[in-house]
């Protein structure tokens, strides 16, 4: 008798499969794939001339114009800057409108006009090699050449003395025009305080 019983059970687990599987649980749905996030790399650019900076409500309204003085890779390759185009007098824009960017002042305050020789450090992301997400730009008025100060009297004397110079090469170049002519990198105003600016530096007494 035991062993019908025991033929007859799996018989029937062999006519309806589902029956013995009915307790197996269904598998679980497989978990959405996460989105991955397009990575950045850093963008620095240094400059003077600077031109059209126009922040409103922390963002920029259009694109910003500079001579490039010093570039990252990243930024040489996006800019498509040769090394020659960084020692020499070429203006590049840069920015989009709608950018967030933090604004920095360095020897020289927000109300103050900005002169071309004034030193402009650009930072920020770029992403997939073709937009860039401008983050940060601070500007330095000062000087660049020389030691920097150690008391607080060397660095009252040496701001007089950058003072003394920016004054006495804007008032060289006083008469000349600050607006750009057509198919030039430069006003004559801003080659003016640049050559006047470079021979100060070069008339000063060798050490």
């Amino acid at each position: 008798m035991t062993n019908k019983l025991i033929a007859t059970t799996a018989l029937a687990a062999l006519a309806f499969p589902g029956a013995a599987l009915a307790d197996k649980p269904a598998d679980k749905p497989a978990k959405p794939t996460k989105t991955q996030k397009a990575k950045g790399v850093g963008f620095s650019l240094g400059g003077v001339d600077l031109t059209g900076l126009t922040v409103t409500d922390g963002k920029l309204a259009g694109a910003l114009t500079l001579d490039p003085t010093s570039v990252n890779k990243h930024a040489r390759t996006f800019l498509e800057l040769s090394k020659a185009d960084v020692k020499g007098e070429k203006t590049v824009p840069v920015g989009t409108a709608g950018d967030a960017v933090v604004v920095k002042f360095n020897g020289l305050t927000a109300t103050d006009s900005i002169l071309p020789t004034d030193r402009v450090k650009v930072t920020g992301k770029l992403v997939g090699g073709k937009t860039l997400d401008i983050r940060k730009i601070t500007i330095t008025r000062g000087e660049t050449e020389t030691e920097a100060p150690k008391t607080e009297a060397e660095k009252t004397e040496a701001a007089k003395v950058a003072k003394q110079k920016r004054e006495n090469a804007a008032r060289k170049c006083k008469g000349e025009s600050k607006k750009k002519k057509a198919g030039e990198k430069k006003s004559a105003f801003a080659k003016c305080v640049s050559a006047a600016a470079k021979a100060q530096n070069d008339d000063k007494p060798q050490s």
